[in-house]
């Protein structure tokens, strides 16, 4: 009875994320199409990226062990970035500072949430995961300055990750708050994630001597 309950819990959390991707392939292939018509063609690399990693997700999200909170945030985190809300301030601080943030920090949560049901509890060490979710999440982050510095270089001005448009003006000013906003969104996820499974492993050892203690009194 058990196993049948847990099997349905199984395949209802699997049918949430297959429909949540779903509504973001579709969302991104409408996008895509969308710029076509109207010729916005300097985002339309970003468009067709956000359609790849849907349909990359779609068929490996039960391989990277995918969760539905980890999903929802990255889902939110990418369609963000294709909103043209760069060049705004909000509460004082600039949209792509706000977007490298919640950019790094749904990578760092995959990254750490992956680790931490893939690897032997046994071996979990959280300072070594953290540390390597860190540099991970905040090495992806930076990456983005290399595309930014390129597109700056090599097509000049326009909208989209390929190009230098809102939000990266700057020089070293834009870089250096993107890369701080990038290592406090790493930071955080990690601190929300330790704290998450620091929680659970202490749920499971109270139930565990629950158990043995009805045990003992059934023997008696």
């Amino acid at each position: 009875m058990n196993k049948m309950k847990k099997t349905n819990k199984t395949n209802k959390k699997y049918l949430i994320i297959e429909s949540l991707i779903i509504i973001s392939i579709l969302i991104f292939f409408i996008w895509t199409i969308v710029s076509l018509v109207q010729k916005d063609y300097e985002i339309v690399f970003d468009r067709l990226f956000g359609l790849i990693l849907g349909i990359v997700a779609l068929f490996e999200y039960r391989r990277l062990k995918m969760s539905i909170p980890v999903l929802f945030i990255s889902v939110i985190a990418l369609l963000m970035h294709h909103m043209k809300l760069y060049g705004n301030v909000y509460f004082g601080i600039p949209f792509d500072r706000i977007q490298h943030f919640i950019g790094v920090f749904a990578i760092a949560l995959i990254m750490y949430h992956y680790i931490e049901v893939t690897y032997n509890k046994k071996y979990f060490n959280k300072i070594a995961v953290g540390l390597v979710v860190f540099f991970i999440a905040f090495g992806i982050g930076a990456s983005i300055e290399i595309v930014e510095f390129l597109g700056y270089s090599y097509l000049g001005e326009g909208e989209g990750v390929l190009f230098y448009g809102t939000g990266d003006f700057g020089e070293y000013n834009n870089i250096g708050w993107d890369l701080i906003a990038n290592s406090l969104g790493a930071l955080l996820a990690i601190l929300i994630m330790s704290f998450i499974s620091h929680r659970r492993r202490e749920v499971i050892p109270k139930h565990d001597v629950e158990i043995l203690r009805l045990l003992s009194l059934k023997k008696e």
